[in-house]
């Protein structure tokens, strides 16, 4: 997943501006590089955007959406043809108080499945602190497309092991760590998404429950009888 300014990390070659080339490999994996003058429209105004197709991280958002935002630009940048567009801004006003061609409608969101079934999310939104903290709607945008990134971790009977069941996830606060066999090989270790231990349990019998309520919102990871499953946590 890459949320706004991932697209003006590490510019592509084929894009306008300095510091080019460097991984144009990581500017391929997100989708595009904005172009550096200008960057993106003056402050943060308010727009309309639409869905293009259906997709998971747009399924809860009201279509169309007005949003305040720093609206990037790609004309003269890097954008990829494999992507597939989940939000399209209209035209909008550029810095120069004209309209110009890089003002065009554009797309905000898109999301790519490569050759080898991995998956990537981008979203040009995501400026203000705001959007972090009180902006539901963009909440809703980020969650449903990790959801959609986790794929086949994202439910109980999918996220299944030979030995080893979690659930629900994503969770909101509590999740339950469920062995198909009789006892448990190792501790139960919950982890951050740098790998840090967070805590470890020792389960009795085949079930045991993990309070999450004093853990922050993102991804987990838990590790039980050598197993280790994707776990993110949404209040």
């Amino acid at each position: 997943m890459g949320i706004h300014a991932a697209s003006d990390t590490y510019r592509h070659s084929s894009a306008n501006g300095n510091n080019t080339g460097t991984w144009d490999f990581y500017s391929e994996l997100i989708g595009a590089s904005v172009q550096e003058n200008p960057n993106h429209v003056a402050g943060t105004p308010a727009y309309t955007m639409q869905h293009v197709g259906l997709h998971a991280s747009t399924a809860n958002l009201p279509d169309p959406w007005v949003k305040d935002e720093e609206y990037y630009y790609w004309e003269g940048g890097y954008f990829g043809t494999d992507n597939t567009e989940a939000l399209r801004v209209e035209e909008t006003i550029g810095p120069n108080g004209q309209v110009n061609s890089y003002d065009a409608e554009r797309p905000m969101s898109w999301f790519r499945i490569l050759p080898n079934g991995s998956r990537v999310f981008y979203t040009a939104l995501g400026h203000a602190q705001s959007n972090y903290t009180s902006d539901m709607l963009f909440r809703t945008h980020i969650r449903d497309a990790m959801v959609w990134l986790l794929g086949d971790a994202t439910n109980m009977r999918e996220s299944s092991t030979a030995s080893v069941r979690i659930w629900p996830n994503p969770s909101e606060g509590q999740v339950h760590v469920l062995s198909t066999s009789r006892s448990w090989e190792s501790p139960i270790v919950l982890r951050d998404a740098s790998g840090r231990e967070l805590s470890q349990i020792i389960a009795r019998g085949n079930r045991a429950t993990l309070n999450l309520s004093q853990l922050e919102d993102g991804m987990y990871f838990i590790q039980a009888s050598g197993r280790t499953t994707p776990l993110l946590l949404l209040r």
